[in-house]
């Protein structure tokens, strides 16, 4: 590709936007806060009678990202009408949202990218390597057509500093992209040169000895970073595990610049190696006078040394897989029955909660190796936005249908996440609709209690609240009184306590570690380990 001078003097038409957001992992996949900023950024520029001749354009790494953009865009287009001419067809470039897979095609002057992901606690220091289709073949491809759409102008935004990108926890090019595009953001032009690429050329080297190493060890088809460290303390040379591109088989020193800067014999020899062999590296050194004398035979045995590493990890991992496939019989032995005081006592908690957790009424059995296998029983069925009628004015014949339709996909289900969830369809009505306030409640109240009546839903009174409807497990006539599910994006008020109960009475028998883990697996992670 060709590139020409501009006539601009501007230090750069890429610039980054840090926001204070979190990514909601899990619940949406959206980061709230950093999609507020991009409209309000866009909402900017278009009422600035300067910038508003430039079209603009938004894109996104994931859909949910996008929704979230449009709906947004959406509301404050309702509030300010002179907005509307940059939207739809009349408009001669409208502004756009779209996702990283349908960008491809459009372009505009100003492209506004929300990256989305990014730690999801406050004050995290780590996050994941996660970054949806960027994580896929050919992700930088994808990431080449979003940053590729402006002709003036790319504005990023993010939740976190490019350092978090941690590049030896994937192996991605398109991650690495990003993160590189995110430094030339964030720092302008001087952040090219500092780019490490693992492919000769282009990496950081204290000698030409290193180099010359290193060449010669990616012939042999080792993957190689240079100057490993964010300080002066580093390692000259990183040979990335083949099995495990997120971590380092080994790391070289070699006596050159880094070695001789060291103040003394000790620190050269015993500090630095005592230091790094405790952070766990595998350390190897090449002396330059050997290499100078005899490069070929040198260098072979570093490539003997290296895959001598690399069979014994393997060796360890095969022996690690046997010992964990049989840690049931041989690592841990459980008792075949409960000590006798502990056994009487869930008997009695059974008996007593007997029609509360029941497993008979589960819709398939939960066996413990389905969830060790599988992670979960079924996933969670969420209801699929449709058109309802405004609980405000509707008759209530009408709010029962709204709320079958809602209860006919997601229950059992407390009452009051189908109201949420049948209320949030008006956030944006004029005037909007903002929770659910008592009279809509009291409404919704109403047609449940009426619609148990008719024989539409069948409901259990597991939270003891007689008079509160609000706190009702409902379902449709006909349909299992509990169901074992995936949390889905429910809260975990929001899941029925005889669900809860039907997965712990499937486990009660079980060793308490061993019903903790599925217990957790069902409803937070599938990933989460016996150890």
């Amino acid at each position: 590709m060709v590139t020409f001078p501009s006539s601009e003097i501007k230090k750069s038409a890429v610039s980054l936007v840090k926001v204070p957001g979190l990514y909601q992992r899990g619940r949406g996949r959206t980061n709230p806060d950093e999609a507020k900023a991009v409209v309000q950024e866009v909402v900017r520029r278009l009422k600035d009678a300067e910038l508003n001749k430039f079209s603009i354009g938004i894109v996104t790494l994931n859909s949910e990202q996008q929704r979230l953009i449009d709906d947004l865009l959406d509301q404050e287009r309702r509030t300010d009408p002179d907005l509307e001419c940059f939207f739809g067809d009349n408009a001669p470039e409208p502004v756009f949202v779209k996702n990283l897979e349908t960008v491809q095609g459009d372009q505009r002057d100003i492209i506004l990218l929300s990256v989305g992901y990014g730690p999801d606690a406050p004050g995290a220091k780590t996050m994941s390597m996660n970054f949806g289709p960027l994580n896929r073949k050919g992700g930088e491809r994808r990431l080449n057509v979003a940053i590729t759409r402006a002709t003036s102008e790319v504005v990023i935004f993010t939740s976190f500093d490019p350092s978090m990108i941690d590049l030896t926890r994937t192996p991605a090019l398109a991650v690495r992209d990003l993160k590189h595009y995110l430094e030339f953001a964030d720092r302008g032009p001087s952040a090219l040169g500092e780019a490490i690429l693992s492919v000769g050329g282009t990496d950081l080297f204290d000698s030409d000895f290193e180099e010359a190493v290193a060449e010669r060890l990616r012939k042999m088809g080792w993957t190689i970073h240079t100057q490993i460290g964010v300080s002066k303390f580093r390692i000259d040379l990183g040979i990335v595990h083949p099995d495990h591109p997120g971590k380092y088989l080994a790391g070289i020193e070699c006596d050159g610049a880094t070695y001789h800067r060291s103040p003394s014999a000790r620190d050269r020899d015993r500090v630095r190696h005592a230091v790094l062999n405790d952070l766990g590296w595998k350390l190897l050194r090449i002396w330059s006078t050997d290499y100078w004398i005899d490069s070929v035979g040198t260098v072979n045995k570093i490539h003997e040394s290296l895959t001598q590493l690399h069979s014994a990890d393997r060796g360890r991992e095969q022996e690690s897989n046997k010992e964990n496939e049989g840690r049931e019989s041989d690592r841990i032995k459980y008792p075949e029955t409960l000590p006798e005081e502990v056994s009487s006592k869930v008997e009695d908690f059974k008996e007593d909660k007997k029609d509360l957790f029941s497993t008979h009424q589960i819709q398939s059995p939960v066996t413990d190796e389905e969830i060790e296998f599988n992670g979960y029983q079924a996933p969670y069925a969420s209801w699929r936005k449709t058109a309802l009628p405004d609980p405000r004015s509707a008759t209530l014949e009408e709010i029962i249908n709204g709320l079958l339709a809602i209860i006919s996909v997601e229950g059992p289900m407390v009452c009051h996440r189908a109201y949420f969830i049948y209320a949030r369809l008006f956030e944006k009505a004029s005037p909007p609709l903002e929770g659910v306030p008592n009279p809509i409640r009291q409404k919704f109240n109403a047609a449940i209690r009426k619609a148990i009546r008719q024989g539409k839903l069948e409901d259990r009174n597991e939270h003891n609240a007689e008079d509160d409807v609000y706190r009702w497990i409902v379902r449709s006539t006909g349909t299992p009184s509990v169901i074992v599910r995936k949390r889905g994006n429910r809260e975990f008020n929001e899941i029925p306590p005889s669900e809860l109960g039907a997965v712990l009475s499937t486990f009660i028998a079980k060793p308490p570690a061993k019903t903790q883990i599925n217990f957790f697996r069902l409803y937070w992670s599938d990933t989460i380990s016996d150890r």
